[in-house]
């Protein structure tokens, strides 16, 4: 997956997705028994955009953080939960909320 819409450093490419959005897609790909592979391209002067590092710094406190519901996990039991997705390691359960429900 790209921080933006290419593949490559595209100076004029400033639709860069959100730290959320980004911490959405690895759970929801471990949560589906996959690795995440995310595209970090650096400018013609060998350095990441600020954008990128604000949100792999991000990423990175998040994974801090809750790095035991994803690291080493496998697929969740669910096929689809409204709210978010689950993955597991041995007997434990991970609940990954994005959208708590009303109820």
């Amino acid at each position: 997956m790209t921080m933006n819409d290419h593949w490559g450093y595209n100076a004029a490419d400033q639709d860069w997705k959100s730290a959320a959005d980004l911490i959405h897609k690895l759970a929801d790909i471990c949560s589906k028994g996959g690795n995440f592979l995310l595209n970090v391209g650096p400018t013609a002067e060998g350095e990441f955009p600020p954008p990128c590092v604000e949100r792999l710094r991000a990423m990175g406190r998040w994974l801090r953080a809750n790095g035991e519901a994803i690291y080493g996990t496998t697929a969740g039991p669910f096929a689809r939960l409204s709210w978010g997705v689950a993955t597991r390691k041995a007997n434990k359960l991970y609940l990954h909320v994005f959208e708590w429900p009303a109820d």
